[in-house]
């Protein structure tokens, strides 16, 4: 994930919350591809030798690390944003693409 913020190939990220017994979403947070810092990603021990993927390092991303405007809320407590809020929101955060990822966060 590193190596991917580094590059600029980090995707971008949807986080949803859902309510299991009816199938319902409750929350859904965009998160774009350019507003990952690098302090948001905590690294985590590697799989044992024993593992199939033996050795694979995952991460987790800690969502507290990332701006509070490249959190966009698309839904929330089960209420859809409009489109065009969504949109403008992107809109206002995307100067952060043209950051470069060492320079961010």
């Amino acid at each position: 994930m590193t190596e991917a913020i580094l590059n600029d190939r980090t995707p971008n990220f949807y986080f949803m919350q859902y309510e299991l017994l009816s199938w319902s979403v409750k929350n859904l947070l965009l998160t774009p591809r350019f507003a990952f810092p690098l302090s948001a990603v905590i690294r985590r021990k590697p799989l044992s030798p024993t593992a199939r993927r033996a050795g694979w390092v995952g991460c987790n991303i800690a969502l507290n690390r990332i701006p509070q405007d490249a959190r966009i809320h698309v839904v929330t407590e089960r209420q859809i944003a409009p489109a065009g809020q969504v949109r403008a929101k992107f809109q206002r955060v995307k100067p952060l693409a043209k950051i470069d990822a060492t320079q961010r966060g």
